[in-house]
This record gives C-alpha cells, structure tokens and sequence, in this order.
C-alpha cells in the first residue's frame, strides 16, 4: 500500500466522472462476478484496498480486486490474510489457538487436528473492468498491466480482467462483457521498475510505448485525459466468460 500526496480532488471532474461515481459502478459490476464465481463453486476473496471515502490523499496498491479460491473440503468462506502463495498455490489457515486452548480447558484433552482448517487451491486472479461507454471497452492502464504480468508470473495460476458496461442509472450490468486473460512472455520487469515510486529508473514516453508494443495482447497505446498512458486490447485476446470455465477451474 502506498500513500501519495495526490489530492482526491484531481479525480472530482465536472466533465468526466469522479472517484466515487466510479467506486460506484465497480461495485456493481463486481456484484455481478461474484454472482457468477459463486455458481461455479469459487471463492472470492477481496483483495485490494478500499479508500475511497479517504479525502486527505490518495492511497493504492498494486494488488488486483479478487482472489478465487476453490474449497477443496466444502468451506464456505475464503481464507484470510493468505499474503503470497507459493506454488503449487495452495493455503492452509493455521490452527486458532484461543479456540484450541479453550477447549482444552473444558475438555481437558483435545485432537488439534480437529481445529486445522483444510486447504484451499488458489484458481486465479481477477481485476474487474467496469464501464459506462462501450468506447472505454479493453482499454486501462499500462501501469496495471505491468503489475497484472508481475501477478500472473508470480502466481502462476490465470489472472485475468473481467470487463463490463453497467447502466448508471439502473445500476445494472448491461449486456455487454468480456474477459481478458493477462500474458507475460514480454518485458514487463522493465515497466515495473518505471513504475516503482521509490525507483530512479526511467523510460520516456517512447520506450513505455515500444515496451507495451511487445505483448501480444496490446493493439495500441494513447494517452488519457488524466495523463496516463493507456493500452487498447488487441480484439484477439477478447474472450467471454465460457474462457473463466474452460481455464479457471
């Protein structure tokens, strides 16, 4: 997590949006997935921070919005605190002792074995996407998809971005959705150096360019409004949600 001293005001744009209205939109469409994952007997575990209700100065992290997880013995809530998970990506929550220890109080003589949680399989990583113009449709930020690499290297499991329109006015997810799954056999090492805040390391805006022009997945880059540096989706690597059945599970 990094504290910056952008002021939140700088995202409150008359002519755009703002930080809270797309807060709001991305709840739906996150709502949305998860009612999805859910039929499909994942897990989700939130897994990016949340501020945005904090006005003394933005705060973000490099994290991706979700983690799915399979119960592999019929739990029905995700691991916590997971942190990094090695490979193979499994998770076994360590034994409560407080429970453990009351019960050797009452009991006397208790089995730890019976308070070891089992494990979970890691099944992949998600970003959800959420728009309200067809237009903005497979297009983000080349700085996530330098971290989303860094991820998906790092995990080894599908990470992927979940795109959809959402009405604003009804709240509603549109019909209108995709899913992008995230590459990494490109130079993404050299944009999350760029990126690293407490990194001297440069690119100019024509290496940035050049680099994201390696992978496969990106068709173009353009600046944004905001000044960031944006990628557009080759439509290639467009997939529907038949891809997060076939490749997640």
């Amino acid at each position: 997590m990094e504290q910056t001293d952008i002021d939140p005001e700088t995202l409150n744009r008359p002519e755009w949006n703002s930080l809270l209205e797309n807060y709001s939109l991305h709840d739906v469409g996150e709502a949305y997935f998860r009612g999805r994952t859910d039929q499909l007997g994942l897990e989700a575990e939130s897994w990016g921070i949340d501020e945005r209700h904090n006005d003394e100065g933005l705060v973000f992290d490099n994290k991706m919005d979700l983690r799915l997880w399979e119960p592999l013995d019929g739990q029905k809530h995700p691991p916590k605190g997971g942190g990094f998970v090695p490979s193979p990506p499994l998770h076994k929550e360590p034994v409560d002792m407080e429970l453990f220890e009351a019960a050797v109080d009452e009991l006397g003589s208790v089995d730890m074995a019976e308070f070891e949680t089992e494990e979970w399989e890691l099944k992949g990583v998600v970003d959800i996407k959420t728009k309200s113009s067809s237009s903005w449709m497979g297009k983000f930020n080349l700085r996530h998809l330098a971290h989303y690499a860094e991820h998906a290297a790092n995990y080894n499991v599908p990470v992927f971005l979940f795109f959809t329109i959402v009405n604003r006015e009804n709240e509603e997810v549109g019909d209108e959705s995709m899913v992008v799954p995230i590459t990494t056999d490109w130079d993404y090492e050299a944009l999350v150096e760029h990126y690293d805040r407490d990194n001297n390391y440069q690119l100019s805006g024509k290496e940035l360019n050049e680099t994201a022009q390696q992978c496969d997945m990106v068709k173009g880059t353009f600046r944004a409004p905001d000044g960031n540096m944006v990628v557009e989706v080759d439509s290639a690597y467009e997939k529907d949600f038949d891809w997060v059945v076939a490749n997640v599970l």
